[in-house]
């Protein structure tokens, strides 16, 4: 049986007369984005803890709302990292 079998960059593409796939194959810069979008998670993770841990010190309702926004903000960054390379 024959297929074909196009590159194009990073993507395979293999054809047959009953299926086709898509194969592709990540870059270093798809790692680096990846990498650099969970660094930046664990960033707001740490401020999120000093800003709530100074909220309750003080009960600073500002510090505690900036902490909440960055806390969920700090969940959409390493959900998006984790997506990205599809980490578990």
């Amino acid at each position: 049986m024959k297929y074909s079998e196009k590159r194009i960059e990073n993507f395979t593409i293999i054809e047959n007369k009953i299926n086709l796939a898509v194969h592709y194959k990540k870059t270093a810069k798809d790692w680096f984005d990846a990498i650099a979008i969970l660094v930046f998670g664990f960033c707001l993770f740490v401020a999120t803890y000093f800003l709530i841990s100074q909220g309750m010190k003080t009960m600073n309702y500002i510090s505690i709302g900036g902490g909440l926004i960055f806390a969920f903000q700090t969940v959409l960054q390493s959900f998006s990292g984790i997506s990205l390379q599809k980490i578990f």
